[in-house]
């Protein structure tokens, strides 16, 4: 999947972009090694990744833009996208974070990235938009897809179908965080992006982890050390990345790069913390990816297609 989304990028994208989109997408799989590895709840455990990260973006926004940096942040805040990114991105981890501590790390990461599908899947028995053949048959993929991986993960009455629904949430909120990232990215720095994004989401993570969890502070050096890497790597580095690229590939180029981490987080996963990953689940992902990138593939090319000329006769 990896190779087709680097391939149907080519035409349009620098080959920096798709380097940086990747480099984000494996900084933030790290993200999820990290996160399972903390010694809080879920929700505590996104607020502060929010917080170092937030602190990190800071200061590398004082230190490239200098003055500027107050300029850029009165921008910022009067977009109501920015808002909507903040609120949508701290629910998207909070879901996601929980669905993770329940449930295998390949299913989670794969339902987390399933935005597309559940947009398609809006689009069609909500706003009536019929999809093609071609987006059909991708979603009938990718649901195969994410059938095998749920039950996969356990049967029908296991606390680990919980942890997966929580994950496939997290994907609606995540579609509208990288919609609103995608819209802000065109003339909003980065760093500044993620700066107030990041400290929108805390203070919307403190208030889920005061009112749900009992650990909210880590109890040693390790899980200090575990927090601060979390917030470092998937803010400061991953997510920004993220934003750089978005300037250039766009939604649909964000998506497909986006189709590779949960692969990514699985094999972290499995070769650092020795998470199970059957092959079941490889199936599984290689399945959902596979129909998600047939349902982008078929958008992105209908969207190139140039409009049909009208005739000297036609208004």
């Amino acid at each position: 999947m990896i190779l087709l989304a680097i391939r149907s990028l080519f035409s349009e994208s620098s080959t920096g972009s798709i380097f940086l989109a990747l480099l984000g997408v494996l900084s933030i799989a790290l993200g999820v090694v990290l996160a399972i590895s903390s010694e809080t709840g879920p929700s505590a455990t996104a607020f502060w990744r929010f917080v170092f990260g937030g602190a990190g973006c800071a200061a590398l926004s004082c230190a490239v833009l200098g003055g500027g940096v107050w300029a850029e942040l009165h921008k910022v805040l009067g977009r109501p996208e920015m808002w909507v990114a903040g609120i949508s991105f701290a629910l998207s981890m909070a879901f996601w974070y929980s669905g993770m501590r329940i449930s295998s790390v390949a299913t989670t990461s794969t339902f987390h990235n399933m935005s597309p599908l559940l947009l398609a899947v809006v689009a069609w028995f909500v706003f009536g938009m019929r999809p093609s053949r071609q987006v059909l048959a991708g979603l009938a993929v990718a649901l195969i897809g994410a059938a095998l991986l749920a039950f996969q993960s356990g049967g029908l009455e296991d606390q680990a179908l919980e942890g997966d629904l929580l994950a496939l949430i997290s994907a609606g909120f995540l579609a509208v965080f990288y919609s609103c990232l995608t819209r802000l990215s065109r003339d909003c720095h980065p760093w500044i992006i993620m700066t107030v994004v990041s400290f929108i989401s805390a203070v919307i993570l403190l208030a889920i982890a005061v009112a749900s969890e009992d650990v909210l502070v880590p109890q040693s050096r390790f899980g200090w050390s575990i927090v601060i890497a979390l917030g470092l790597v998937t803010q400061v580095l991953g997510q920004s990345l993220m934003g750089w690229a978005s300037k250039r590939l766009g939604a649909f180029g964000i998506c497909s790069i986006t189709l590779t981490e949960p692969a990514l987080s699985a094999l972290m996963a499995a070769f650092l913390i020795a998470a199970p990953l059957h092959g079941p689940h490889l199936i599984g992902m290689a399945l959902t990816a596979t129909g998600l990138f047939v349902m982008l593939e078929h958008r992105h090319r209908v969207r190139s297609e140039p409009a049909p000329r009208l005739c000297p006769n036609e208004v």
